[in-house]
């Protein structure tokens, strides 16, 4: 796939898709086994697991993405941040959900993640 527009939609599928996964694993790994304590600590996993699930998600995106743009890596890659970010935000609002630091910080590390994944493409290609 050598369109870095059809990798943009796909990263970003993927990169909101992975962190609920992981969590569902995680909750699944090490979370009790009734449905409200499950519940309960998917609410306390949910923030880390989702926080760092998705800063990964968006520093391997954006430079998977980037990798096949032939100018403005980075952009490519913090623009795929940016989509992350919106339709986290996009989604806390849907759900009438509060927005905690950790909501703020989370998204701004997607961002920054998805222009480094950029960099780092734009330096491999350079090199």
């Amino acid at each position: 796939m050598r369109s870095p527009t059809l990798r943009f939609f796909l990263a970003l599928v993927l990169a909101e898709l992975v962190p609920v996964l992981a969590l569902v694993a995680v909750v699944a790994a090490f979370g009790p086994r009734e449905a409200a304590g499950a519940n309960a600590f998917a609410r306390q996993a949910g923030p880390w697991v989702g926080s760092i699930g998705g800063f990964l998600c968006a520093l391997a995106g954006g430079r998977w993405v980037a990798a096949v743009a032939s100018t403005r890596a980075i952009a490519w890659g913090a623009g795929l941040g940016l989509a992350l970010a919106v339709v986290d935000i996009g989604l806390l609002v849907a759900m009438r959900e509060p927005f905690a630091p950790v909501i703020v910080t989370s998204n701004a590390g997607k961002v920054l993640a998805g222009a480094l994944g950029g960099w780092l493409a734009s330096r491999r290609a350079s090199a």
